[in-house]
């Protein structure tokens, strides 16, 4: 029976499991091929989806890890697909394929980590997909072209004209049949064979059997198309016996192969040679219609059949007239006229208006918002006079003399308009014209939209030097965000600032100076008012003339007061009037 081997996706062993609690092979004709098996979970605990089981000379894909209580140990169960289902992750695109057998396997399979087995086929096949597809499902086309069954073994494909052995196994009450139970499927053309052995029988996937159970009243011979059984215990075997693959068509295709005469209704369906294909409802309330240069679908309003969605072959654009309900909206460019947004979510917005103020030659500054992350910042943006001609890479551009080209005195620079991850933004047709407000129009009036698909009207707009004059944001003080605003663009070092400040207990003001000094002002939750106020740098007092002249931290300036004294009493006066006397009780 052997062990069953467990190892990471990148081929490092992992588990070696000698026996399982109860294990399940699936094998079919129609190329189903899976494994699983349940252990306790000591002995397999890290098994994980993607890992890769080896069992038989056969690798198996982990696809479901399933763990559950139990007694007396928590089991864990594992199901696996083989290997040769990674070829549905295979897409194929469409094509027609006319060689033998064995050259278009190789063909298919040509890139995937597969090869070509045995083929057991010469004649020459046309395989044809007018669709993309994926090399597995290729494959089992193939193989029904080729009128051979599949076999697919370790990272092999074969082409089999049988398989399984062709003498017949003999299944019997009398010689290894302990019980059976049968079901019969006409609709299938099938019948389903649930055995218990008694003794170990060699049953293979399509091996003939003859099965002789006289209580149910069995004599059969047939063919076993798919086995199920537990490789660990030889005594419980399921087959189903019966054709390959089962009749089946489908009515649609049935219904494409009645014949409909042209421009005659079948169902509401009309084909034509004017409209090509037209849907009509049995009552008139809506039509579709579909041609190589139309796609429009309408509907009654008021009595008048009107266009809802519909296409416009000249300028490339789907039409849209209601209301559009989406799960989620994906656009390089949103552009709307006014109107209510109840609700907008958004990762970043801005305000600028450079691109129509390109179209518009307005060279006045750009004063925009912008929003991002967690922040809100209010920027001017101002346009960069043109000094000289540069190349795309910033260089000067310089005669053969090396004199440096230059532009017009007073000439904006210009560059091309880019998206947020840096690609340049293109007109999808050539714009000749504008509207009043800086849209671009083309020369049919309609409006011309930005995308970065490449053409050849790039989207231009002048070259702007910015400076954040005002930010809102939020700042983690004592691990816990907080409000703050910055007022001011500051100097080269970020100095020269105006802060506002809003923490739990208090409101703070700040000015850092171009020093990086910070002057603040607090208001607190005990109702004071802290801040930070000058101090005396000295004191002269001239009692004869009745004069106090002082000086004050951070100035060279010279500030004075008068006096008068009296036996117990001493007035001070300001400049601007205010006194201030003082009594000595």
């Amino acid at each position: 029976m052997g062990n069953i081997t467990i190892s990471s996706a990148d081929g490092v062993p992992k588990y070696t499991l000698p026996r399982v609690l109860k294990a399940s092979k699936h094998d079919s004709l129609s190329g189903e091929k899976t494994f699983a098996f349940c252990v306790r979970i000591v002995d397999a605990s890290a098994v994980e989806p993607g890992d890769v089981a080896s069992y038989g000379g056969e690798d198996y894909d982990v696809v479901r890890v399933a763990k559950r209580t139990a007694q007396p140990a928590p089991l864990v169960e594992i199901s696996c697909e083989h290997v040769s289902y990674r070829l549905n992750e295979c897409a194929l695109e469409a094509g027609t394929y006319y060689d033998a057998p064995a050259a278009v396997l190789a063909q298919l399979l040509a890139g995937t980590g597969f090869s070509a087995g045995t083929v057991q086929a010469s004649q020459t096949v046309l395989l044809s997909f007018t669709s993309p597809t994926n090399v597995r499902a290729a494959v089992m086309s193939l193989a029904t072209a080729a009128e051979t069954e599949i076999l697919f073994s370790g990272y092999s494909v074969s082409l089999m004209s049988r398989i399984g052995s062709s003498t017949p196994v003999e299944l019997s009450d009398k010689k290894n049949v302990e019980a059976v139970s049968v079901t019969q499927d006409t609709r299938s053309g099938s019948e389903t064979y649930d055995l218990t052995l008694y003794k170990e029988t060699a049953l293979e996937l399509g091996d003939a059997v003859s099965i002789d159970y006289s209580s149910l009243g069995l004599a059969a011979s047939a063919r076993v198309i798919s086995i199920d059984k537990d490789p660990f215990d030889f005594r419980h075997v399921k087959i189903v016996t019966g054709a390959t693959v089962p009749s089946f068509v489908d009515s649609a295709i049935r219904a494409l192969n009645d014949k409909v005469g042209v421009d005659q209704p079948y169902y509401g369906v009309t084909i034509s040679r004017s409209k090509g294909i037209e849907i009509r409802r049995s009552d008139g309330a809506s039509q579709a219609i579909f041609n190589s240069d139309t796609f429009e679908m309408d509907a009654m309003i008021d009595g008048v059949m009107q266009k809802r969605i519909w296409f416009e072959p000249e300028i490339g654009d789907y039409m849209f007239a209601g209301r559009l309900t989406a799960d989620a909206l994906f656009t390089e460019s949103l552009y709307a006229e006014q109107g209510d947004i109840a609700e907008l979510t958004v990762d970043r917005l801005s305000t600028s208006r450079r691109i129509r103020k390109y179209i518009l030659q307005d060279t006045s500054d750009d004063n925009f918002i912008k929003v991002q992350d967690q922040y809100i910042r209010w920027i001017t943006g101002t346009v960069v006079p043109t000094t000289g001609l540069i190349t795309e890479d910033d260089d000067p551009l310089l005669t053969e003399t090396g004199l440096q080209l230059m532009e017009e005195a007073g000439s904006a620079a210009v560059e091309q308009a880019r998206n947020r991850f840096g690609q340049g933004l293109y007109w999808q047709r050539e714009p000749v014209s504008h509207s009043n407000d800086g849209y671009p129009l083309d020369a049919n009036g309609k409006q011309v939209y930005a995308t970065t698909t490449e053409s050849n009207w790039p989207v231009m707009v002048y070259k702007y030097t910015e400076l954040v004059k005002s930010e809102y944001a939020f700042e983690q003080l004592d691990g816990v965000y907080v409000p703050k605003v910055i007022l001011g663009a500051g100097d080269e070092l970020g100095y020269s600032r105006g802060y506002i400040y809003k923490d739990v207990n208090s409101f703070k003001l700040r000015y850092t100076s171009s020093a990086a000094k910070n002057v603040d002002i607090t208001f607190s939750d005990e109702g004071f008012v802290d801040a930070m106020h000058r101090r005396l740098s000295y004191i002269d007092i001239e009692t004869r003339t009745g004069m106090i002249y002082y000086g004050l931290e951070g100035s060279d300036n010279l500030y004075y007061l008068t006096f008068t004294q009296g036996e117990n009493t001493a007035v001070f006066y300001w400049p601007d009037g205010f006194r201030c006397e003082v009594n000595v009780l």
